[in-house]
Parts: structure tokens; C-alpha cells; sequence
């Protein structure tokens, strides 16, 4: 949820505040550049997801629902249910030049005894040979054969008639979602499990692989989930005179993605990460930046059509903007935006913003006096004195990274750089267990999850 108080952008003036008084020239200069770190966070520009949705037909980041009800799908999700993806129907008749073309005839008779895709689908299949999964075994050989061929592609393949088969299925192929008047009860497919996407099976398969692959990628290498499902698009202009609509997202609500096999085919569906949504911060921040206004708060009772509606209010007054009713399933990221908002200085106690933290102002400011130097020294770690310091190393080390260790068991906070294959990983190695011979409690934090493995995998193999 977000609070009406949510402190506004104005990155203009961000990197510009003033000094508070009583900060040291040193103190100063490491505010300036925690501020300037700060706004590198912020990215309010058009190159931002958040603020400008590209859809393609060629993405592979993100599927389109059609046919669906905002409510029930929130609904559904809050109760715990998890929802599957439903493509088009496939198509009935098989196209007339598969049916009279001698050549893709004998080729494909061919195929069916060679081509080791659709053997191997056809293995998987078990005792149900003649079932569903068979037949779209076979309509993917036959799909790969036209292209080997050269052969025009099937139709149904452009959205336009797509839509005219969608149609024809008794499905609204429309992008902003219908309403539900309230004198006319929901079609029985807005109330089951399935999302109803205007996509053929062999290319809802397809798109949602990728994004599926994508999202596992994302989770082992950062740990955090960018999959949500977006209710709502704010279709706005940056300037009266501009030409060309803007679309953001208004609701996101973090999903999983899981992918089954049934029936021979991969069936994938979502589930709810959390249990409530959250507003676009990232709108609300350039919407207040360039237009002084904020997306109205997100209250506890708010549906996803309640707030629609607020949203629809709040610019009615605003020429050619307005609130489009679409719903994608897609990859999202947000958390450096709540970031910046954390590290704002009024929400740090002693006036000193962030800096006021005695960890942050000694790695940014230095410890002690104005003599002292940035850069550490390297120890003589032959001394007797010096090594005492460092009760165990479980890895090689050489002088400089030995020092670092010493450093940091007398207590002092610092940054360890270096290029890539110097030992940054094995030095800290060496200070975990150091710390913990020492007997002391160590928090491990990385970006990615490649990092924390390594790590973790070295102190493995030095287990007795």
C-alpha cells in the first residue's frame, strides 16, 4: 500500500541541497557524493519501463490477457489459487496446400520416421499417442516443414485475424478488458482458473518459455523476483502538443511462474507472491516531477477497478489522457526507485541524512582525522604482533589481502576493489572465517547470487 504522504521527486533539486551546518569539509564532500550515488538510482526517463511500455508482438518479456475481468483475477490470486495460461483454439482444418502439395505430403511422411524433434515428443507422450499432445507434435512438424520448403506461413498468424478467430471462438480479442455491467452476470469463463491470451498453442508455448526461463535466470542471479502481473495502463503525454501516448502501468502485483507437464504438453500458470499490489511509485515520482500531481494512494477495500476508476477522476481533467484497461503478465524492476526514497535524509535521525550512520560516514568520510589517508596501508604481516591479529586463514593470501583481514578484525570498515581474478572472493573467505574463529556473527550481502555462491562454496570445501 502507499501512503498519500509518499514523498514527492524533484530530481532537479535533489543533487543540489544545501549543506546542513555543522558537517567537517570531509563530512561534506561524502554527503555530496552519497547524494550524487543517490540520484543515480532515480531513472525518470522515458528509457524506464515504468513510464513508457513498449508492447510487441516480439517480446519475449511479456503475454497480453484478453477476455478477463481485473476483479476476478486479483480475486482469484488473493485466495490463493493459481492461475493457467488458456491459448486460441487450435486450428480446425489443416491448410489446403498441406492437404493437395505432393511434395510436403512426401516430406512430411518422411519426417514423421526421421525428425528427432517429433520423435522425441511423441516418447513423451506415453500411451497417449492419439491424444492432444500428438496432434500438436505433429502441427509443429508440419509448421517446421513449411519454413523448410519455403512455404507462406499458416494463416491466423497476424493479430488482425486472429482476432476475427477469437471471434469466432466466442472470445473478445480486445486488449482493454471488458467491464462487467452490473445488469448482466460474467461469462463462465471469467470466473474459472484459465487467462485467456490471443496466442495459437505453439506460440503461447514459445513466449511464455522464455519468460519463464527469464524469471529463474533472475531469481539465482540477484535473488529478487521481477514478475508481476500489470492491471491498468495510464496512457498519457509528456507535452499538449506531443504526438506520441506514453503507457504506464498502474497496479502491480508480484507473481510466480510454474510450468507442469499434462497431457504431454507443458501447462504454465502464476501464482501470488504477496498478498496485496502496489501503485507505480515510478509514475507517480515523473507525474509529480514534470506535472506537480501524484497518483491517488491505493487503499485497503480499493479492487483493481475501484482504483481505476480513482485514477480515470484524477486526470480527468488532463486532455487526451485516460486509463486504459489492459492486463500483462511481465518482467518488471523497481527496488532501486525505493531505494532512492530510503536513503532521503528526512528519514534519517541527527540531521545528517544517511551520513548520521557512523559505518556509512567512516567508509565515506574516513575514520578520525583530517590527516588521515583514504587508502590503507600494507602491514608487515611477517610481525609476529601483525599476525597475531589473524586467528586462522583457510585459503592462500598474499600481503595485501592479509592486511585487509587485519583490518578488519581491529573493527575498521572499509572497501576491497580490485579487477576481476585478484581475490576479492577468497579475501573475503578468509574474513568470514576469520570472524567466526573469532567467534563472531557475520551478515554476507551481494547483488547476485553467483557471488554468494562462490563464496559459499569455498568455505565448503574447507570444512573439517
Amino acid at each position: 500500500m502507499v501512503d498519500d504522504d509518499f514523498p514527492s521527486v524533484d530530481a532537479d533539486k535533489e543533487g543540489d541541497a544545501a549543506t546542513p551546518p555543522g558537517l567537517s569539509p570531509r563530512e561534506a564532500a561524502a554527503q555530496a557524493r552519497i547524494a550524487e550515488l543517490r540520484m543515480r538510482l532515480l531513472d525518470l526517463t522515458n528509457s524506464n519501463r515504468l513510464l513508457n511500455y513498449k508492447f510487441s508482438d516480439r517480446s519475449r518479456r511479456q503475454v497480453r490477457l484478453v477476455d478477463e475481468l481485473p476483479d476476478e483475477l486479483i480475486g482469484r490470486l488473493a485466495d490463493g489459487k493459481r492461475l493457467v495460461f488458456r491459448p486460441l483454439p487450435e486450428l480446425g482444418d489443416e491448410p489446403q496446400d498441406e492437404r493437395e502439395e505432393d511434395t510436403f505430403l512426401l516430406a512430411l511422411e518422411q519426417a514423421k520416421r526421421s525428425d528427432e524433434e517429433y520423435l522425441a515428443a511423441l516418447e513423451t507422450l506415453g500411451s497417449d499417442e492419439e491424444g492432444e499432445g500428438a496432434r500438436r507434435a505433429e502441427r509443429a512438424l508440419r509448421d517446421r516443414l513449411r519454413k523448410a520448403l519455403g512455404m507462406p506461413d499458416r494463416l491466423l498468424r497476424d493479430p488482425i485475424s486472429k482476432a476475427v478467430w477469437a471471434r469466432q471462438n466466442n472470445i473478445e480479442p480486445s486488449f482493454d478488458l471488458p467491464e462487467l455491467h452490473p445488469r448482466k452476470e460474467s461469462k463462465e469463463e471469467h470466473l474459472d482458473v484459465f487467462m485467456q491470451t490471443l496466442l495459437l498453442p505453439d506460440e503461447m508455448e514459445r513466449l511464455l518459455s522464455a519468460i519463464y526461463d527469464q524469471t529463474r535466470t533472475t531469481l539465482q542471479e540477484t535473488g529478487v523476483n521481477t514478475l508481476y502481473l500489470a492491471v491498468g495502463y495510464l496512457e498519457w503525454y509528456e507535452a499538449p502538443d506531443s504526438h506520441t501516448p506514453l503507457y504506464a502501468p498502474l497496479l502491480l502485483h508480484p507473481v510466480d511462474i510454474e510450468r507442469k507437464i499434462v497431457n504431454g504438453t507443458y501447462r504454465y500458470s502464476i501464482g501470488s507472491e504477496e498478498t496485496v499490489m502496489e501503485i507505480n511509485i515510478t509514475l507517480s515520482g515523473r507525474l509529480y516531477k514534470d506535472f506537480h500531481r501524484r497518483l491517488p494512494p491505493l487503499d485497503e477495500i480499493d479492487t483493481p477497478e475501484a482504483y481505476l476508476r480513482k485514477v480515470q477522476a484524477a486526470i480527468a481533467d488532463v486532455p487526451r489522457w485516460r486509463v486504459r484497461r489492459f492486463v500483462v503478465i511481465g518482467h518488471f524492476s523497481f527496488a532501486r526507485l525505493l531505494m532512492f526514497y530510503d536513503l532521503e535524509d528526512g528519514r534519517w535521525p541527527g540531521g545528517k541524512g544517511v551520513l548520521g550512520n557512523s559505518v556509512i560516514a567512516d567508509l565515506f568520510a574516513g575514520h578520525g582525522t583530517a590527516a588521515d589517508a583514504f587508502s590503507a596501508e600494507e602491514y608487515a604481516v611477517d610481525d609476529p604482533a601483525i599476525a597475531a591479529k589473524v586467528p586462522l586463514l583457510i585459503t592462500d593470501a598474499d600481503s595485501s589481502q592479509v592486511s585487509a583481514i587485519v583490518d578488519v578484525m581491529e573493527g575498521k570498515n572499509l572497501a576491497i576493489k580490485g579487477p576481476p581474478g585478484t581475490g576479492k572472493s577468497q579475501t573475503i573467505t578468509n574474513i568470514i572465517a576469520a570472524a567466526l574463529a573469532a567467534e563472531k556473527t557475520v551478515l554476507f550481502v551481494a547483488e547476485k547470487m553467483a557471488a554468494l555462491n562462490v563464496v559459499k562454496h569455498r568455505l565448503g570445501e574447507c570444512r573439517t
